[in-house]
């Protein structure tokens, strides 16, 4: 693109969007072992997660909760009373 020109429309989920280029910056290249440590971190953030995300779904899938009403209605007056004393949170 040229500045000044604008992108043919782009639909992401239920939203268009249009792109205008206002200027182009000075192209720079990133230095191989820069570009290297970038890429080796970003792949061992994207592992960090999915194994953080299939541990997470074995705990909940392995997990069963039980809620004792009494004390869930205690919890849920004291969160009511909080948030009634407090309304500017």
């Amino acid at each position: 693109m040229t500045p000044g020109q604008v992108s043919q429309m782009i639909q992401v989920g239920d939203e268009f969007f249009f792109l205008k280029l206002i200027k182009r910056g000075e192209e720079q290249v990133m230095p191989l072992e820069m570009a290297r440590t970038q890429v080796e971190t970003d792949l061992s953030q994207q592992r960090f997660q999915q194994a953080r995300s299939d541990l997470l779904a074995q705990l909940r899938e392995r997990s069963r909760i039980k809620v004792k009403d009494r004390a869930w209605q205690q919890v849920v007056e004291q969160l009511k009373k909080e948030q009634h004393d407090n309304p500017e949170q």
